[in-house]
């Protein structure tokens, strides 16, 4: 009985750690959102980090940013106005993200919760939670991004 117990909460323990087999996510992707045509460069190094190019068309939009797997909050933006941290961390095959937006003025603070994976057919799917500053779900997104052969 006691057996049983353990390895039931090791299954558990388990299956919410950070992967060191970490799916490569690298590669050229297109995805067509309502508002415009985007395609995303991904270039991964092992299981702790990613370099990503983002280019949105219709507003002639580009972003880069490096992503490091740690689990810790890292500062992609600041300015006078605000302050933008995103943390990344693998659970198992899937890359979680939060990311923070911080308003200096009031000290609100808004959110995005997303997950990051490869379907089956090896594609690049994104699904995000935003939240307002209190907290409140404010919407969802899912963006499938297609591998360019």
């Amino acid at each position: 009985m006691k057996t049983s117990y353990l390895i039931f909460l090791l299954a558990i323990c388990f299956q919410g750690t950070v992967s060191a087999n970490c799916p490569d996510l690298s590669g050229n992707y297109t995805a067509a959102l309502s508002e415009s045509d985007v395609e995303l460069q991904i270039t991964q190094v092992g299981c702790e980090k990613a370099d990503a190019i983002y280019d949105e068309y219709f507003f002639n939009y580009r972003s880069e940013k490096q992503f490091i797997f740690d689990g810790t909050f890292h500062i992609t933006f600041e300015s006078d106005t605000i302050v933008i941290s995103e943390k990344h961390q693998w659970v198992n095959t899937v890359l979680h993200y939060e990311e923070q937006y911080r308003f200096k003025r009031d000290g609100k603070v808004m959110r995005t919760l997303g997950r990051m994976y490869l379907n089956k057919t090896n594609d690049l799917v994104e699904e995000k939670d935003i939240y307002q500053e209190n907290d409140e779900l404010y919407g969802k997104q899912t963006i499938y991004y297609n591998r360019k052969k």
